[in-house]
Formats: C-alpha cells, structure tokens, sequence
C-alpha cells in the first residue's frame, strides 16, 4: 500500500480512536453517576434506570472492543502489516478498508470466519456433537484467537 493511502488511513484510525475514548470516557461518567433521583423512586424508574444502565455498560464493552481493534489497527499501519488479511495474506480491497478502517480480514475471509463461528452460536441447550457431517468439513484453526464465543 502506497504510504500517500497509509497516511489517509492512519488519520482516520486517529479521530476514530478520539471519538471512541471520548464517547467511552460519557459513558463511564453516566455508569458512574448517582444524581439521588433513585432513593425515593417507585418502582417503575427504577426499572427504566437499571435498564439504561444495562444499556450503557454494554456500550461501554462494545466501545472498548472497537477501541482494542483500532489500537490494533494504527500497530498494523507502524509495523507494514495493516491492508492485508490475517487469514489468506492477500491485500484487503481499499473498498473494504474505507468502510472498516480497522478489518483485518478481506470480505471472503470474513465471511468464512462467521460461517465458522455461526456453529458456536446455537441455542444454550444444544449440545455440539463434532461427529455431525456438518462438522465434517469445517476447518476451525484460527478461531482460537476469536472473541467471540
């Protein structure tokens, strides 16, 4: 990738890295806020501010993932790696890295992945059985980095 496109990309990693510490440093404030309102609420408020606070720590945890991989990111463009998939090696469509600054996987390779980790997110219930021939051509090296199960 020519150092002109790195430049622009880095820039974009930088303000999204500002935005997101700036959003996540809002919403610890609003976790961390306790206005008094809530001692002599009826039950009702204090239903909707539990489920307000709910939300917001799970903004939070979603805020701090998309600013671990940013991070992430903006190391890949210091150490010449950022704009190649991590999976296949091949350069990650500029179309791709516009949308997703911080992809570390080409479109094909991302698909792939979900594909994989859809069999992970079944019903609690269900009991993964490896010996289904579902299972018998899916390759699950590489989900050991995976976050999201």
């Amino acid at each position: 990738m020519r150092k002109e496109m790195l430049a622009v990309y880095r820039l974009a990693l930088v303000k999204k890295l500002q935005a997101l510490i700036g959003a996540q440093i809002s919403d610890r404030a609003i976790l961390g806020a306790d206005d008094g309102r809530l001692g002599n609420a009826d039950l009702p408020a204090m239903a909707l501010h539990a489920a307000e606070t709910e939300v917001s720590a799970v903004l939070v945890t979603e805020r701090g993932n998309e600013l671990r991989h940013v991070k992430a990111a903006l190391e890949r463009v210091g150490d010449g790696t950022f704009g190649f998939c991590e999976m296949c090696s091949m350069p990650i469509p500029q179309v791709r890295l516009k949308v997703v600054p911080h992809a570390t996987r080409c479109v094909a390779c991302q698909r792939e992945a979900e594909r994989r980790l859809c069999i992970f997110q079944r019903e609690p219930d269900t009991l993964l059985n490896l010996q289904d021939p579902d299972f018998a051509e899916i390759d699950f090296t590489g989900l050991e980095s995976c976050t999201r199960f």
